[in-house]
């Protein structure tokens, strides 16, 4: 693939995933800029897999960021990513 192509993919991607996201979290455009960048980035698990985040979707149905970013961590996907996911439980407790 081209450096192009690869681009052209990656936006196709963010763009599916803001669009899911916004259904799964009606307010996810209220949410700040750093919370919804953890949360796009989360997404590339994919959506069947992110929907396994129960606690975690939870939480932030409810505004619970740093019970959210708990959740997030207390999984395996936290152990397959290593410091990707306290990097983005961060930005989800901080906002």
């Amino acid at each position: 693939m081209t450096p192009e192509q690869i681009d052209a993919v990656l936006n196709h991607f963010i763009v599916d995933s803001l669009e899911w996201l916004t259904i799964l979290f009606p307010e996810f455009e209220t949410y700040t800029v750093n919370r919804r960048a953890a949360l796009v980035d989360m997404s590339f698990m994919g959506h069947a897999t992110f929907c396994q985040f129960h606690g975690m979707i939870g939480a932030i149905a409810m505004n619970c960021w740093a019970t959210a970013a708990q959740h997030a961590l207390d999984s395996l996907w936290a152990r397959q990513v290593g410091r990707r996911a306290y990097d983005d439980a961060e930005l989800m407790i901080n906002g």
